[in-house]
């Protein structure tokens, strides 16, 4: 009985027949706590979270006035989906062997120790591994935005499950999605510009690769465009092509 987790689930649905949920908030570990006063949960230890996103967007996104990397571009407006997402409308599925902090009041959640995600979109295929986007870390950290006067990070007063704003990623960083492969010791990404930003250090620079490609190459920093799905690089370093290759 030791072994058993804890668990909490709310499910929203599109109709009085309860039959198509339109949002799903699951999570499980061995030491759930829940504060209803000041709207915060946390897992202690090896857990992982489940949401679903089936829900249509209704609201544009702003262009952060304080991003001085993204003043320039557009600001991409709901429902122009990007080339690659880490979250948003589909599957997403959070797995550490740390702890978990969902703060509603200040819209936040923090993971900590050996972190994974995995999203897949309303149009992948739940059992199709290749069409995932996976993130490994060691601690995540993200912003939220649940469009609710009032914040409830388990939705179960029937409000959206939240929309990710910002999400930080930093310790052996590695991003897999089908087109890419990237390593990195810090990753930056801004909902609102759809812009990723890895950084390395002198021991472990950002590392790129084509999906299943043996070539790689590095750099001090990488401008990833999820919407376009485009990398830019910044001081490149060394390039890997492994001799009698293709």
């Amino acid at each position: 009985e030791s072994n058993t987790p804890a668990k909490i689930q709310a499910v929203r649905y599109t109709g009085a027949d309860r039959k198509t949920p339109v949002s799903i908030f699951y999570v499980a570990g061995p030491i759930i706590e829940y504060f209803a006063a000041t709207k915060r949960l946390t897992v202690t230890g090896t857990g992982s979270m489940f949401l679903y996103d089936g829900q249509q967007e209704q609201a544009a996104t702003v262009l952060p006035n304080d991003t001085a990397t993204a003043n320039t571009r557009a600001v991409h407006q709901p429902g122009s989906e990007s080339a690659v997402q880490f979250s948003g409308k589909g599957r997403t599925l959070f797995k550490w062997t740390g702890s978990l902090i969902l703060d509603g009041i200040a819209e936040s959640m923090t993971i900590h120790d050996d972190v994974s995600v995995r999203h897949r979109s309303l149009a992948g295929d739940e059992a199709d591994s290749a069409g995932a986007v996976d993130v490994w870390c060691q601690s995540l950290r993200s912003a939220m935005d649940t469009r609710s006067d009032d914040i409830n990070v388990l939705s179960m007063s029937g409000q959206s499950t939240g929309r990710l704003k910002m999400l930080d990623a930093a310790g052996s960083v590695t991003v897999v999605t089908p087109s890419h492969e990237i390593t990195a010791d810090h990753l930056h990404f801004e909902n609102a510009t759809k812009l990723a930003v890895l950084s390395g250090t002198a021991d472990m620079p950002v590392t790129v690769s084509r999906t299943g490609s043996p070539n790689s190459f590095e750099a001090e920093r990488v401008f990833w465009d999820l919407y376009e799905d485009s990398i830019t690089v910044e001081r490149p370093g060394a390039v890997t092509m492994p001799m009698g290759g293709p």
